[in-house]
């Protein structure tokens, strides 16, 4: 495959974490793969596996409301992400491979660093605790 088509399913599999509007039959394989790794100290990690569409559209419905995925780059493989939501910039590194119908197989999600992005830990959390409250939360 080459990055044109991993950047369509990129694009794809952001809109479907951003805000849904797309049929994960077109994005993901049946058999797709996601594995979530971790930032700062579990930086590499996998933390969590999610293992067929249900699995993986059900991780996606847990995006704080408001998220944005947006794609950066395509480079040998990978997309760059960036996420935006409540204030928070975040973002990472998606390692794709696609099936013969270029949807999603599999899926190795890594954020970057919070401090990559000038953010702390308390700030993710406080942009979370936001977007699910709709309402700024309480210091």
């Amino acid at each position: 495959m080459t990055d044109k088509h991993l950047l369509t399913a990129a694009r794809r599999f952001a809109k479907l974490l951003t805000s849904g509007g797309v049929d994960e039959r077109d994005v993901l394989a049946a058999g797709v793969v996601v594995e979530r790794c971790g930032f700062d100290g579990e930086r590499g990690v996998c933390l969590e596996t999610f293992e067929g569409a249900t699995s993986v559209c059900d991780w996606a419905s847990r995006s704080p409301a408001g998220s944005r995925f947006t794609i950066e780059s395509m480079r040998e493989g990978s997309a760059q992400y960036t996420i935006e939501v409540a204030g928070f910039i975040g973002g990472g590194t998606w390692m794709i491979r696609l099936d013969d119908n270029e949807r999603l197989l599999h899926i190795t999600h890594q954020p970057d660093d919070l401090a990559a992005h000038r953010q702390t830990d308390d700030e993710w959390r406080r942009a979370i605790a936001f977007a699910d409250a709709e309402s700024p939360p309480s210091d």
